[in-house]
C-alpha cells in the first residue's frame, strides 16, 4: 500500500497570519519559536523551520462531513 503527504493549502489559513498573539489566542491559535532544527515542520511548506522562527500551532480539521474517512 502507498500514500502520499500533501501540503495544506496556505488560504485557509491566511487571515492567521500577522495577527498579535491576543488575536491567536481569540481564534485558539498559539504562537511558538522553533528552538530546534529538525523538529518544527511547516505544514503548508513541508520543510523544517529554522530555528528562531515563529510556527502557529493550531487544530485544523480536515474532514468536516459525517464520514468514515
Amino acid at each position: 500500500m502507498s500514500f502520499q503527504i500533501n501540503a495544506l493549502p496556505s488560504a485557509p489559513f491566511e487571515h492567521l497570519f500577522g495577527q498579535d498573539d491576543h488575536t491567536l489566542s481569540d481564534h485558539g491559535v498559539q504562537r511558538l519559536i522553533a528552538d530546534q532544527y529538525p523538529s518544527f515542520p511547516c505544514r503548508i511548506s513541508l520543510e523544517d523551520v529554522a530555528v528562531g522562527e515563529p510556527v502557529l500551532l493550531l487544530n485544523f480539521e480536515h474532514q468536516p462531513a459525517a464520514s468514515p474517512y
